[in-house]
């Protein structure tokens, strides 16, 4: 009888906690992607100027085309398509500083 009643309780603990855990995990793997594709941007655009992440970030993303074409490199980069990834890198536009 006392099974009936932990179960459930157990049950409800567990549950969320994995869930959790696993969301965790996807945030890492975003933050990995998105300093990759900040990385890979100023590879290609080389910036004269010394520029934080977050103002390159936004500064490739205020074109729509850079928007799509980053869009694509992130849907290689979950995928692990390296030829595509590199496509879409290389069709973005260098912002003026």
């Amino acid at each position: 009888m006392n099974i009936v009643r932990v179960l459930p309780l157990v049950l409800c603990i567990v549950i969320p906690g994995v869930t959790f855990a696993k969301s965790g995990l996807d945030g890492l793997e975003f933050g990995a992607n998105k300093q990759q594709l900040v990385r890979d941007t100023k590879e290609k655009c080389q910036p004269k100027q010394k520029i934080s992440d977050d103002a390159w970030a936004n500064k490739i993303l205020a074109s729509e085309d850079n928007q799509y074409a980053i869009r694509v490199a992130k849907v290689a980069l979950e995928k692990n398509n390296q030829k595509d990834y590199k496509n879409a890198i290389s069709k973005i536009t260098c912002p003026p500083l």
